[in-house]
């Protein structure tokens, strides 16, 4: 139940992302545009930190491997689904402007993770983009390994 509960706040948050930041690029004047990526990039991250501390509070006696599994389902959630649907609400709003959609796995350029994905692309001499989508394949393998290990 919890994968769900993930799953499903993280799709409609990456959408609900996306849609802000294309707005915000196109309306928010440069000076003010610190309070957004300070509420979007750190207020985002909180409030999902505080969904999954709020679920392990509810688990009755959580073990260690429970918030283990727990930890593993927010965060594979999180890295399969959050910048794919943040880049398709961005893409919906091209779209309807006549512009070109964004790619799938973009990688922005203010969020902590997106500036270490392009740090390291650059170490490799890959696109970020390619990089991210070996994180996005690798992060798929270890959701359904942790599903097969769960099942058990």
């Amino acid at each position: 139940m919890a994968s769900l509960l993930f799953a499903l706040y993280t799709i409609l948050n990456g959408a609900q992302q996306g849609i802000i930041t294309w707005l915000f690029r196109e309306y928010v004047p440069e000076k003010r545009k610190d309070w957004v990526h300070a509420a979007l990039h750190y207020g985002g991250v909180l409030i999902y930190l505080l969904i999954v501390g709020y679920l392990v509070y509810l688990t009755p006696n959580p073990s260690p491997l429970g918030v283990g599994v727990l930890l593993a389902e927010a965060t594979a959630a999180r890295m399969l689904l959050f910048d794919p649907c943040l880049s398709l609400s961005q893409s919906w709003f091209n779209y309807r402007e006549g512009r070109l959609a964004e790619p799938l796995f973009k990688v922005g350029t203010i969020a902590l993770l997106d500036r270490a994905l392009r740090w390291l692309a650059g170490e490799l001499g890959m696109k970020p983009e390619h990089l991210r989508l070996v994180v996005w394949v690798v992060s798929l393998v270890g959701a359904i390994l942790l599903a097969i290990l769960i099942s058990r």
